[in-house]
């Protein structure tokens, strides 16, 4: 028997229903007192470097389909009050069959952070 494994992505949806736009989350930097599944701390911030290592190591799966994640639960999305890091746009990874969308710059990240997945071309 070939057993397959799946990987879930995060998406968070930024527009309302029957307009297109979302952010695909590739990576993660663990902060202070995060553990993740099987010890974060301890395999480094590479854990969640990737868009199935952020949703295997944050339990996140189909279950949580449509969260509203602008209330507060087990999982939502806050503003730290921190300014913003500098960032960087690059080609996204993968999209070679979207034409010319393939080259645009739409995947943003943090120069020189070891949290990123992929390398930025």
């Amino acid at each position: 028997y070939l057993i397959y494994g799946m990987h879930h992505c995060l998406n968070l949806v930024t527009e309302a229903d029957g307009t297109a736009g979302a952010v695909l989350v590739r990576a993660a930097e663990p902060v202070a007192g995060f553990d993740g599944a099987g010890g974060a701390e301890a395999r480094g911030r590479r854990l969640l470097s990737g868009p199935g290592k952020v949703c295997a190591a944050l339990g996140i799966t189909l279950r949580d389909k449509g969260l509203d994640l602008t209330q507060a639960g087990a999982f939502f999305v806050a503003d730290d009050g921190r300014r913003p890091p500098r960032r960087a746009a690059s080609p996204r990874i993968g999209v070679d069959y979207a034409g010319a969308w393939a080259a645009r710059k739409l995947r943003f990240y943090v120069p020189g952070n070891t949290a990123v997945s992929g390398n930025p071309r």
